[in-house]
């Protein structure tokens, strides 16, 4: 039996006759157990948009749970069992519009991407689907599917988020885009330590984030503000400064060897 770490610093144990791992962990009814620091009577919940629009400057920052005393109930166990070697990525996000010419605007204008596909989304039906893709190796990466009765936040969807390869720079470029957009609400930049993101609502409300990567990896959840008037210089030190003390802060792509290694792990016999 072999132990594995995983990302929130529990043991997973492995069998090579079950490849089952279980993870312990406490959580209240409402999810992951985090603290957020409050400012000016706003509270950031990433769960469930508990963030008023426009108060988003008020945020402190947002920090793990780290002792799990008095947390309810005592306890659940999560147990992971790999049958098939699915190997599974999220790929597209298909979201209802209410507007497509006006999404379809703004996500080729401000964001990139261009329209691969569109068609009826049924034969003889009013709907219609629009792909839309900006790398090679993915026919689309969102699309949109018209008919949405008004724009607004989603009751179930919290927001999409978009892996960058760029660069501070291009993060920052990318929110003065955004502020000279006035269909553009809630702009955000946050840092999770793993991450520089750019958290914004865009025409008809939907969530959405653009990121890139930093060097490291750092239990979550982690929030704190991002600075982008900051040099890049001064941001990676910042980013540094304010996370090496917390849980499982240390190389990212360490941490990647060792998810890698306990999904390898895990997965069936061949």
């Amino acid at each position: 039996m072999t132990n594995y770490p995983d990302r929130l610093g529990h043991s997973h144990r492995s069998t090579a006759g079950s490849r089952r791992c279980t993870t312990k962990s406490r959580r209240t009814g409402h999810g992951a157990l985090f603290l957020a620091v409050r400012n000016g009577g706003t509270y950031l919940d990433l769960r469930d948009h508990r963030t008023p629009v426009g108060r988003h400057d008020a945020i402190v920052s947002i920090k793990p749970v780290t002792s799990w005393a008095g947390a309810t109930p005592a306890g659940a166990i999560y147990t992971l069992t790999m049958s098939l070697n699915l190997d599974l990525e999220v790929a597209h996000a298909v979201i209802y519009v209410h507007d497509p010419e006006a999404m379809i605007d703004f996500y080729t204008r401000v964001l990139g991407f261009e329209v691969t596909d569109r068609g009826p989304l049924r034969a003889g039906g009013e709907a219609e689907i629009i792909f839309l893709s900006q790398t090679a190796n993915h026919h689309h990466q969102v699309a949109f599917v018209s008919g949405r009765e008004a724009p607004g936040r989603s009751n179930s969807v919290h927001h999409v988020a978009f892996r960058s390869s760029g660069t501070l720079d291009d993060l920052r470029a990318l929110k003065g885009i955004l502020e000279d957009d006035p269909a553009v609400t809630g702009i955000m930049p946050l840092t999770h330590g793993n991450a520089w993101s750019v958290y914004f609502s865009d025409p008809e409300g939907n969530g959405v984030e653009v990121f890139i990567d930093t060097p490291w990896h750092v239990a979550q959840p982690q929030g704190k503000p991002l600075d982008l008037s900051l040099s890049n210089v001064e941001i990676e030190a910042k980013t540094r400064a304010d996370f090496a003390q917390e849980p499982e802060f240390g190389s990212i792509s360490e941490f990647y060897q060792r998810r890698a290694d306990y999904l390898a792990a895990a997965r069936p016999a061949d």
